[in-house]
């Protein structure tokens, strides 16, 4: 599920740049890593949860984390 969700956040991401691209500066492509490193921690964490906790306990926790956000 997570490879799927790669693959077509991916893909719709790769729309725009075909139209017009323009290089990143050193500044944003670090800020990219940066946000994908972060993302993927936080997604691993996500995933980890679920295989360790109750999942009806761990769902009630991601709903009011969205609430709160």
């Amino acid at each position: 599920m997570l490879a799927y969700q790669a693959i077509f956040v991916g893909g719709v991401a790769l729309i725009p740049p075909l139209i017009e691209w323009q290089w990143p500066t050193w500044y944003e492509l670090v800020l990219l890593v940066l946000v994908g490193v972060i993302s993927s921690i936080g997604q691993w964490f996500g995933v980890t949860a679920y295989k360790c906790g109750e999942a009806s306990i761990v769902s009630n926790i991601e709903y009011s984390q969205r609430i709160y956000s």
